[in-house]
């Protein structure tokens, strides 16, 4: 995933080009599995899905994954999913971690978020937004 190093002069280097284009290929068959979902995809009312929301999940996804990779953290992709009323499910499952990020539909409605570490370090929240990457990002490095 993230290729990491030492420079004969003992910095640390870390390539990232690999786990980026790896994001890449995966986010955009995500991208295309949630977006070509028509009316009534479940068959149960479910309505397609916005670029919008999909733009927001994928920001939130990307910006997350390299802040960590390149504090040398070692995380992988989270699977993409559907989730209620047109929001978006960001659904991480490691051995050392469960996390599951609620993006809504719209986007003036608060993200539910609920994670727990292995040693039990639990987080559930609702916030804004843009304040996801400054709590889920502390969180994640105790968890590692």
């Amino acid at each position: 995933m993230v290729e990491t190093g030492v420079f004969p002069n003992g910095n640390i280097k870390i390539n990232l080009l690999p786990a980026i284009n790896n994001l890449s290929v995966t986010l955009s068959k995500y991208k295309e599995g949630i977006l070509t979902l028509g009316e009534n995809w479940d068959d149960d009312g479910g309505k397609p899905y916005q670029i919008t929301t999909w733009d927001r999940a994928e920001s939130f996804v990307g910006e997350l994954l390299i802040r960590l990779w390149l504090d040398n953290i070692s995380v992988p992709i989270p699977s993409i999913l559907p989730g209620p009323g047109g929001s978006i499910d960001v659904d991480w499952e490691t051995d050392a971690f469960k996390l599951l990020v609620n993006v809504p539909e719209d986007p003036t409605e608060l993200v539910n978020l609920f994670g727990e570490g292995v040693k039990r370090q639990e987080i559930e929240i609702t916030i804004e937004y843009d304040e996801l990457i400054a709590v889920l990002l502390p969180w994640l490095k105790t968890i590692h």
